[in-house]
């Protein structure tokens, strides 16, 4: 055996099962304790050419055959058919264990196997991201190690990375995951405030430390991994919610969610048989299709925008209807005051319509009372639109020809957090 700083190493060992059971406390404690030891300089298991002998590789040098950030391995891959009409979405998918396999691509980069993959599973214009748990020996449940001290900081970047590269705001992302993979898309998704929906996060390891250590983390990662998420509790103000699914009758998951801060956690009890002695793997499998509609969901969020009819009224200096909210602007009546507030920034601007109550002409004035300046312009409600320039005494003289029958705003114009009070918007024929 040479092992010091070269990528990649063979080592003898005895006891060999052909494959990782070689290297479990209960089959060879030496043996155990080397692979350990390797892990914490940086290699784990990649390889096997019988006879006990074991391949380690440098993670640095590791090749999956994919995208690297750092040390993270990771694949993007497009929407078959990118069509316009959808808003573009970006799925995360924290990939989930593979406690068996010789290859550190299979075990730490699962693939997103358990998924079908494809547009007849996501919404359409979903890309999709997959994150390789690029860590110790099955991975580290995404979590820094001293070996690895960036790996929560880098995932982070990373996926702000293709946001910026797809020009996707933090509302078009959605993080998934399963087991491991669960747990992944919990802390990042209080790192960065993102949505998340997952089956069966594993936030404790303390079974798998009673068993055989088969993750391999014993001594380097606590069991308690929600005490890994409470920095990030209040890390971001988001609400955005994060979707659990999972049973009540698995003993190694259900009860210690009872630690995270149920704030944003939607807790989906799923009625589902399970007669397995562990109970997790088995619900994971089987809930796959209820799984991939709550992911679905949370998809289709993104492009819909669900509108409740305004409450309230106008006074009489106003011709416009009560306009009802858009995806983009908030309206309400404040003692009989128009009040407006832009809901999101947005990459390209989007407009909202004001209805008058009656279409105007070239004669007609137009009267406006704000407590700050707004901008204003009427249209026919097709491509032709004329921007209004009100007078210090707040009057806009239309002066075209032409019929026009409704006001228009933009986002452009407007400012996210400002309330603008309109106390009259008159038309003077």
């Amino acid at each position: 055996m040479t092992q010091g700083q070269e990528a990649s190493f063979w080592e003898t060992f005895p006891d060999d099962k052909k494959g990782l059971r070689t290297f479990t406390r209960q089959n060879n404690l030496t043996n155990y304790q080397k692979l350990k030891g390797y892990a914490r300089k940086g290699y784990t298991l990649n390889g096997y050419a019988g006879r006990g002998k074991y391949q380690f590789t440098k993670i640095a040098s590791l090749d999956f055959g994919y995208e690297r950030f750092g040390n993270i391995q990771y694949r993007l891959t497009p929407p078959k058919k990118e069509i316009d009409f959808f808003n573009k979405k970006l799925v995360v998918i924290f990939n989930s264990l593979g406690l068996s396999a010789v290859k550190a691509s299979t075990r730490m980069f699962s693939d997103g196997a358990e998924f079908h993959i494809g547009e007849s599973v996501f919404a359409r214009n979903t890309y999709i991201l997959r994150l390789a748990d690029s860590n110790m020996t099955v991975g580290s449940m995404y979590l820094n190690t001293p070996n690895y001290p960036t790996f929560i900081e880098e995932t982070d970047l990373l996926i702000k990375k293709v946001m910026r590269d797809l020009a996707l705001s933090i509302d078009d992302v959605v993080l998934i995951g399963s087991s491991r993979g669960g747990f992944g898309a919990i802390l990042h998704a209080f790192v960065g405030g993102y949505r998340a929906v997952v089956t069966d996060p594993i936030v404790s390891l303390v079974y798998d430390y009673n068993l055989d250590d088969r993750f391999f983390l014993r001594d380097d990662i606590e069991p308690d991994l929600i005490n890994y998420i409470k920095p990030y509790f209040k890390a971001t103000d988001s609400n955005r919610k994060i979707t659990i699914v999972t049973n009540s009758e698995v003993p190694i998951t259900y009860p210690y969610l009872t630690r995270l801060p149920n704030d944003r956690l939607d807790i989906i009890d799923l009625d589902a048989k399970l007669f397995s002695e562990m109970k997790h793997g088995e619900l994971i499998a089987g809930s796959i299709p209820y799984y991939n509609s709550e992911i679905n969901q949370a998809l289709l969020e993104i492009d819909r925008g669900e509108i409740a009819k305004n409450t309230g009224k106008l006074s009489d200096d106003f011709d416009i209807e009560y306009p009802i909210d858009t995806r983009y602007f908030r309206f309400s009546a404040e003692n009989g005051q128009l009040v407006i507030e832009k809901k999101q920034d947005v990459a390209e601007n989007k407009s909202s319509f004001l209805v008058l109550k009656s279409a105007i002409s070239n004669a007609d004035k137009i009267e406006l009372q704000s407590d700050s300046p707004v901008k204003i312009s009427v249209t026919n409600g097709r491509k032709a639109d004329i921007g209004l320039n009100f007078s210090d005494q707040g009057i806009a003289e239309l002066g075209i020809g032409g019929i026009w029958f409704m006001l228009k705003i933009n986002t452009s114009d407007y400012e996210v957090g400002k309330k603008y009070r309109i106390s009259k918007l008159r038309i003077t024929k």
